[in-house]
């Protein structure tokens, strides 16, 4: 089993269960979490808090504030660490300072900086995939337009009219009726079957000549499956932990790099 996948079930966060926005329980878990033991965007613990704001007991977090606190940036009552890190008794950092115990080096806030990237690479997770659209090759409405005869599928914006439908693409419109009611659903864009069809039209006298008229039928609608909201599953607050652990650290240990060249 690979080593980050490792690193990700040991911290034993879900990947595929939803995301409450607001979550208060005794172990709690959501954008914002409360509880003894927490884990969110805004995470506030009792005993134990994770996230990206971390105010806890214990806080970690990449912005931590507590008794105890760790992260890139960390403000604590007794015992702090992290590259820029602020302690009422002892302290471990690149850049910060204590009452009691300071051991404080810009070298060693751009070791721990380091430290960050790599922990937040371990623990990172994609992004919840996109739903995926149903199969077949669909192609832009503007093709329509100059293709041959025959069936083809396109995505496109789609609203009823009268005798059928409009198809929408950007400024690009297109009316097609439909021979049998087709249902769309709520859904505003739409993977559709399209007959081009061309027949002549034979109006007129019979000193005129017959013109060559192009119609379009949708024959099927497919609603394309909406993308998943931001943070709504578990793995996306993995990513947003994740990646903002490893920006801060990386701004946070090139302050300590540049006063590390500069003394």
């Amino acid at each position: 089993m690979p080593s980050r996948l490792l690193a990700w079930r040991a911290l034993s966060w879900g990947v595929l269960r939803d995301l409450p926005f607001f979550s208060y329980a005794n172990e709690a878990k959501g954008v914002i979490a409360i509880g003894n033991s927490a884990r969110g965007v805004l995470a506030i613990g009792g005993s134990v808090s994770v996230g990206v704001i971390s105010i806890g007991t214990n806080a970690i977090g990449v912005v931590a504030l507590g008794l105890n606190a760790a992260g890139p940036i960390s403000l604590a009552l007794i015992n702090g660490g992290g590259v820029l890190s602020w302690a009422g008794v002892n302290v471990i950092g690149g850049v910060g300072a204590s009452y009691v115990n300071a051991f404080v080096a810009p070298w060693l806030g751009v070791v721990l900086a380091v430290v960050g990237l790599v922990i937040g690479q371990l623990i990172h997770v994609p992004r919840a995939p996109r739903p995926d659209a149903p199969a077949g090759a669909a192609g832009s409405l503007a093709k329509i337009l100059e293709a041959a005869p025959g069936v083809y599928w396109v995505v496109a914006g789609i609203e009823p009219c009268e005798r059928g439908f409009v198809l929408t693409d950007g400024p690009l419109w297109i009316e097609a009726y439909s021979a049998e009611t087709l249902v769309r659903g709520s859904a505003r864009r739409a993977r559709c079957q399209v007959r081009v069809i061309e027949e002549f039209d034979h109006q007129g006298t019979y000193r005129d000549a017959a013109t060559k008229r192009r119609r379009l039928m949708v024959q099927s609608i497919e609603p394309l499956p909406e993308p998943p909201r931001f943070l709504h599953v578990e793995r996306d607050l993995s990513w947003l932990l994740a990646r903002s652990l490893q920006a801060v650290s990386l701004v946070a240990g090139a302050i300590c790099a540049a006063l590390a060249l500069a003394g």
